[in-house]
């Protein structure tokens, strides 16, 4: 039992020490990590479209500093990349440098990065986690003592309203507007560690501990995923390298899920709830009762360990969660946009024969088109005296112009340079393509993007956009529409993986 204790403790302290260490000597507030000769750096304005000479002019100023031997924009992310020597210079005088070359391009004035407050270096999310965490622990102690004094307690209800306000998307958007999505965790964090304190709930404080453990060990896991990638990827300058990406608006608000839907609802329906039980029964411990029972904390902790756990498992098979929100939003999609990559092979397949005038049998003819179909370009080369070439659909006769339906490749089969059969191609589905498709559809709708559109005749696939309707494209379609959100699976050998989560 000790043995676990002591390393669960380990795995707390430890992240916070090294966080503490990497931010210590800052005082500009500045973000920054450094490990192995390599510091990352926040700089103002380079992530936006048109700063590409400012970002260059900061590099040439970053060379010129003694001890650093490269540089590097990641624009993406609105970091510097800094491989320099520790014993020449610190991560203090590199952010100082950082500041006055900002300073001499004009950046000095422009915001940093968003995604940067996100990005899994950050040790701000470290220490909230852990202040949260003890709070509540604290507060489970208070209350043990407590009940051997005749302290009075809060109404249960105080902590309700605590929790419908974290809960409900117009109390918290607002309030993350204007503080930061970091900042409105704390609040809230410990508001509710301190009104369950108060109103003497130690059950309530035990299970946020828990779930604020899982929180903790999230953000851990996605910090150590981090530094096995700059580990091993990362001492490569040209693996940083990246240009400004344009970010447009969001064209509609983002829609809520069914927690935020419940919280909302409760927002307005356990005040109403409460007048309505005080005035009927003039007790107030039934009126609060329905304030307590209308709390959406259940939901609410419930989807966030979930997403925590998932978090931690993606983390620890080497996965870089960069946005750890967007899991929280898995019960807002509704549409599942697959790349067309993803389910087929790029090997073809004969489809049909049709024999021109010839007097070979339809067995060799058949045998002949599966061997140069799947190992030819169709080009035309010879193999054995027989060859495949590709037809344009004009100069098809007839019949087979019929034969071949959308998605449907049409080559002559010749012998000898003799044409002795058309043969028709289709491109050869992943196997594990119907499962995919069959899973998404316990989501919603299913859109494949890509060229293909043939398969729309394989029970397979519900949509398919042509070619030319990328998946960015797609996305910024369905947003005009009824449509929460688009997952992009990609496929990487034989494994699935998310390539993309859009929401929308």
């Amino acid at each position: 039992m000790l043995r676990t204790l002591g390393v669960l403790a380990s795995q707390i302290v430890a992240p916070v020490a090294a966080a503490a260490r990497s931010i210590a000597g800052l005082e500009s507030g500045r973000r920054a990590w450094a490990s192995e000769g390599r510091a990352h750096v926040e700089v103002r304005g380079v992530h936006q479209p048109g700063t590409e000479e400012a970002g260059e002019r900061i590099v040439r100023r970053l060379e010129k500093v003694p001890g650093v031997a490269w540089v590097e924009i990641n624009a993406a992310v609105g970091r510097v990349v800094i491989g320099h020597d520790p014993d020449l210079v610190g991560i203090a005088e590199l952010v100082g440098a950082v500041e006055d070359a900002e300073a001499e391009t004009g950046l000095d004035g422009e915001p940093f990065a968003t995604v940067s407050a996100d990005h899994p270096d950050n040790p701000v999310k470290v220490f909230a986690e852990v202040a949260m965490l003890g709070a509540n622990l604290a507060g489970a102690a208070i209350t043990m003592g407590a009940e051997l004094l005749p302290l009075p307690a809060l109404p249960p209800s105080v902590p309700a309203l605590v929790s419908t306000g974290e809960s409900a998307s117009r109390v918290r958007g607002p309030l993350e507007t204007r503080l930061g999505k970091t900042a409105t965790d704390v609040l809230f964090g410990i508001g509710s560690a301190v009104a369950n304190t108060l109103a003497q709930r130690r059950s309530s404080l035990l299970a946020e501990s828990a779930y604020r453990f899982f929180l903790l060990r999230e953000t851990q896991a996605a910090q150590r995923s981090w530094a096995r990638w700059e580990a091993g990827v990362g001492r490569h300058p040209a693996s940083h390298r990246s240009e400004p990406v344009a970010v447009r608006p969001r064209p509609v608000p983002l829609p809520d899920g069914p927690v935020e839907r419940a919280a909302n609802g409760s927002a307005l329906a356990g005040p109403a709830a409460f007048a309505g039980m005080l005035g009927v029964t003039r007790s107030f411990q039934r009126a609060q009762a329905m304030l307590v029972a209308g709390a959406p904390r259940a939901a609410l902790v419930g989807r966030g360990a979930f997403a925590a756990q998932l978090g931690y498992g993606l983390s620890e098979r080497t996965t870089l969660v960069f946005e750890p929100r967007v899991l929280r939003r898995l019960d807002r999609v509704d549409t599942v946009v697959i790349d067309a990559g993803v389910v087929r092979t790029g090997a073809r397949l004969v489809h049909d024969v049709i024999p021109a005038q010839s007097d070979h049998a339809v067995v060799e003819l058949w045998e002949r088109a599966h061997h140069l179909v799947g190992v030819t370009k169709a080009d035309g080369t010879r193999r054995e005296g027989w060859s495949l070439s590709s037809v344009a659909q004009s100069r098809l006769p007839s019949d087979v112009r019929g034969a071949a339906g959308p998605g449907i490749e049409v080559f002559a089969l010749r012998h000898d340079s003799r044409r002795v059969a058309w043969v028709l191609a289709a491109e050869e589905l992943d196997p594990l393509a119907e499962e995919l498709v069959a899973a998404a559809r316990g989501v919603g709708s299913v859109v494949v993007a890509g060229d293909g559109a043939g398969w729309r005749r394989r029970s397979v696939l519900i949509a398919w956009l042509r070619v030319g309707c990328g998946l960015l494209r797609l996305c910024g379609r369905c947003s005009g529409r009824a449509v929460s959100s688009l997952w992009c699976p990609r496929m990487r050998g034989r494994r699935w993986r998310l390539r993309m989560s859009v929401s929308v």
